[in-house]
C-alpha cells in the first residue's frame, strides 16, 4: 500500500500528468476496498489497484478520453457499467494530480532551464519541447515533460486551451517565427516571446503580411518578462514568471 505513495510522489516531482483514483465507498458484492488506489497516467497506464479486470480498464479509458480536471466522484455499478459479475457498486474519488494551468516552454535553452524549475514550483505543469535532443532531456528539465520534436510538428505537441500559455524562446529567431505563425490563431492565455525589441517588431510585421489580426499580435507578450533589468538565465525566468502569475491572477 505504501508503495503507491512512493509512486504519487515521483509523478509530482517529474510533472507527469497523472490522477489518484481512490476507492472511497463500496456497496455490495466488490473487488474493492475502501481506501484503495490507483495511479492512472494519461496514457492509460497505471500503477496500484482498485479491484482489478474491468473496474480498472474502464477508469483508465475514462481518464484517457476526458482528462478531468477538477475533484470528482464516480459512482461505478459493476454489473451494468464494467461488466463484472460481482454486481455491487463502488464510489472512486477522481483526483487531478496537476494544475490545470499549462505552461509549453518552446526552446530548452539556459533560460528555459531555470523557468520551467520556475514554473513548476509555482504550480504550472510544465512541459519543454524543442527540435534539439540535448535540450529536450528530463536532465536539463527535471521538473518538467520534455517533447523532441521538429518545430513544423510543434502544435502536435501542445494542449490548446485557455488554461494554455505559452513561452518561445528558441536558439534561432526563424525558429521563433516558425513557432508563432503555427500557433497564433489557437486558445490560449498567454502567448510570450523572448528577443529584442527589433525581432519583435520583425516578427509582427510578417504576422501582419500574413493578415493575421492585430488584436492577436498585440496581445503577444514580447519582449517577455516584467521590466525587472534582468540579465542572467534565472534572472530572465524571474521576470518571466512574474508575468505569467500576474496574468494567471489577473
Amino acid at each position: 500500500m505504501l508503495e503507491i505513495y512512493d509512486k504519487i510522489t515521483e509523478a509530482i516531482r517529474t510533472n507527469q500528468n497523472a490522477w489518484v483514483v481512490t476507492v472511497v465507498k463500496t456497496f455490495g458484492s466488490t473487488p474493492s476496498h475502501m481506501g484503495a488506489k490507483m495511479l492512472v497516467f494519461e496514457n492509460e497506464t497505471s500503477e496500484g489497484t482498485i479491484g482489478g479486470g474491468n473496474l480498472e480498464q474502464l477508469v483508465k479509458k475514462r481518464i484517457g478520453k476526458d482528462h478531468p480536471e477538477t475533484l470528482q466522484v464516480w459512482d461505478i455499478n459493476l454489473d451494468s457499467d464494467a461488466k463484472m459479475a460481482c454486481g455491487g457498486r463502488v464510489s472512486l474519488l477522481t483526483e487531478p494530480l496537476l494544475s490545470k494551468d499549462k505552461l509549453f516552454i518552446i526552446g530548452g535553452g539556459h533560460c528555459a532551464v531555470q523557468l520551467s524549475a520556475l514554473a513548476a514550483k509555482g504550480g504550472f505543469r510544465v512541459t519543454v519541447i524543442d527540435n534539439r535532443a540535448e535540450w529536450a532531456h528530463q536532465e536539463k528539465h527535471p521538473f518538467a515533460k520534455t517533447v523532441f520534436t521538429s518545430y513544423d510538428e510543434v502544435t502536435h505537441a501542445i494542449e490548446f486551451s485557455m488554461n494554455t500559455y505559452l513561452v518561445i524562446m528558441t536558439h534561432q529567431h526563424r525558429f521563433d517565427l516558425q513557432i508563432v505563425e503555427q500557433i497564433i490563431n489557437k486558445k490560449y492565455r498567454y502567448l510570450g516571446m523572448i528577443g529584442s525589441t527589433n525581432k519583435i517588431n520583425k516578427t509582427a510585421e510578417r504576422l501582419r503580411e500574413r493578415k493575421v489580426p492585430e488584436e492577436r499580435i498585440r496581445a503577444i507578450h514580447a519582449p517577455i518578462g516584467l521590466k525587472i533589468h534582468s540579465d542572467t538565465p534565472f534572472e530572465i525566468a524571474v521576470s518571466i514568471m512574474a508575468e505569467l502569475i500576474s496574468v494567471k491572477n489577473a
